[in-house]
């Protein structure tokens, strides 16, 4: 039996070879819980980006059917309230910035410094705007309705004019639980999809990184022993995915399995191979429960009360 504090805390040691270059990596430290951004916030959030459609511009935003569920394209006089819970909420797909980097103001502040001093270093050319084009995985949200953090990858991009694509409004049936889990089951693919993409030869540079957010940017010179590193650890992250209850995990392995193949790895592949050989035992098709018998996240509850935030960035 497999607790989520085991989950959590257990690391791979290996090292992708497309990456492979370092030696061991030091696991992370930062909290995995985040307070006061629930549930029902993330589903009137996808709901407003999903169907706001071309909104008024002093709104500062606009929504986008991307992929199945709602994403924002937030601009100048975007609300950085807003800003921030569609961030934590894993529904930014593009954050165009002012003058002033108001829209931002709310995020983790050494992100913000760190986005500021880019601005201020690089972009010489007034005519240039810089853009955050960002993929994010879809939170989970515990018992106890605390915010269990998403991943998100941040690609810095200088450009002479920004296109507003037409907003694509859609339609949702329903907001069940399976189609809740698709949908991060997607945003998973997209951000990995988007790291495999990367390897030692690639020529960018890691601007930011926690154990939850990772900034990139391209540049003209390889990517740095330092960067690899980093790359690595936040990689490591989709391993084991120790940010997923261990009731959602099985599915997720799953979907990640199928769509990236050798990319992804975590110690729930090997009950795959085992249901492919031995189909009458589903690990997938009852909630909660693996090979090695049932787990109750009930059980972790005095664990996370020691580690959760108080919601501050």
């Amino acid at each position: 039996m497999i607790s989520f504090k085991d989950v959590v805390e257990t690391q791979t040691e290996s090292i992708p070879s497309r990456l492979k270059r370092i030696g061991k990596i030091p696991k992370p430290q930062e909290s995995h819980f985040l307070n006061g951004i629930t549930f029902e916030d993330f589903l009137t959030y996808e709901e407003e980006a999903r169907t706001v459609g071309p909104s008024d511009p002093e709104k500062g935003y606009y929504g986008t059917f991307d992929k199945k569920y709602g994403q924002y394209i937030f601009f100048e006089n975007a609300d950085p309230t807003v800003v921030q819970i569609a961030f934590h909420c894993g529904l930014i797909k593009m954050i165009i910035l002012s003058e002033s980097m108001n829209e931002i103001q709310k995020l983790d502040s050494n992100l913000v410094k760190v986005l500021k001093d880019f601005k201020r270093i690089v972009i010489k050319d007034q005519n240039l705007q810089m853009m955050l084009k960002i993929n994010s995985t879809i939170p989970f949200w515990d018992k106890e309705g605390y915010l269990i953090k998403g991943y998100h990858h941040i690609q810095i991009k200088i450009v002479p004019e920004v296109f507003l694509e037409r907003p694509i409004q859609g339609k949702v049936e329903s907001t069940n639980e399976m189609i809740i889990r698709d949908w991060r089951n997607l945003s998973y693919q997209r951000i990995l999809t988007g790291l495999k993409s990367f390897n030692n030869k690639s020529k960018i540079k890691i601007n930011f990184s926690t154990d939850f957010i990772l900034v990139t940017s391209k540049t003209g010179k390889t990517i740095q022993n330092e960067g690899i590193k980093i790359l690595c650890n936040f990689e490591k992250n989709f391993y084991n995915l120790p940010n997923s209850p261990a009731d959602h995990q099985g599915h997720l392995c799953k979907s990640l399995k199928q769509s990236l193949g050798k990319y992804h790895e975590c110690k729930w592949c090997h009950l795959l191979e085992e249901k492919d050989k031995s189909p009458e035992e589903s690990f997938w098709s009852t909630e909660g429960e693996t090979s090695g018998g049932t787990e109750s996240t009930t059980e972790k509850k005095s664990t996370e009360s020691k580690t959760k935030e108080d919601g501050s960035d």
